[in-house]
């Protein structure tokens, strides 16, 4: 492959193993062939994402969370930065991915609300002042985001600390993030144009589009 052309990382050594421990169906994963080049041997598919240059490996970000819109490749990471800017809250408290709805992929985020923010929504005498000011940084978040990526982002949720999904090692979830949105299975904040919390029966039925939900913007 050509310099600065990503691709996923494949690796071969005597250090790699042949497959998982009694999963004889991870062949996908472990005898990767370049083709036409059997004589090479077998490649173990990383799942990361990265080019060459000048000799060495640059890493990109994970294969399955690309985000692809209307034929656009995203890094998730890269929205994220874009998006972090405009909340006081900790690093890596925003998720970015695609949902599909419409007919399509959508951008979406989850975010991690930051503590006054939290404060404003549970002080029924500060959310209106909240809900205005709120407005206008999401309109601010698409208009920087489309700037930077030329996509909109469809749909916005906002997580209290302690629920917004991370790994022990501080990484962002988005793949958890994702399924929560799509099966409204966190408790997102009760935000007018963001995605919110339904009742248990829309939950357990598993048929809502996420388009149809109360709050939603469109």
């Amino acid at each position: 492959m050509s310099d600065e052309v990503v691709g996923e990382i494949w690796v071969r050594g005597p250090s790699v193993s042949s497959g998982y421990w009694k999963q004889p169906d991870s062949d996908n994963t472990f005898q990767g062939q370049i083709r036409d080049g059997a004589s090479f041997g077998k490649y173990l598919r990383t799942g990361d994402l990265g080019f060459l240059f000048e000799g060495e490996l640059y890493v990109t970000g994970r294969l399955k969370d690309l985000i692809i819109i209307r034929g656009r490749n995203l890094y998730p990471q890269d929205v994220e930065e874009v998006v972090e800017k405009h909340f006081k809250g900790a690093a890596n408290s925003v998720a970015a991915f695609s949902i599909w709805s419409k007919d399509e992929e959508r951008l979406a985020l989850v975010i991690e609300a930051p503590r006054a923010m939290v404060r404003q929504l549970r002080n029924p005498t500060e959310r209106e002042a909240l809900a205005t000011q709120l407005s206008e940084v999401l309109a601010d978040v698409r208009q920087d985001v489309a700037a930077r990526f030329n996509v909109r982002v469809e749909y916005f949720a906002f997580l209290a600390q302690g629920q917004f999904p991370r790994t022990s090692s501080g990484k962002v979830q988005r793949r958890a993030c994702k399924e929560a949105m799509e099966k409204f299975s966190l408790p997102f904040f009760d935000i007018a144009g963001c995605v919110t919390s339904l009742n248990v029966e829309s939950l357990e039925s598993g048929l809502l589009d996420i388009s149809m939900s109360a709050g939603i913007s469109g």
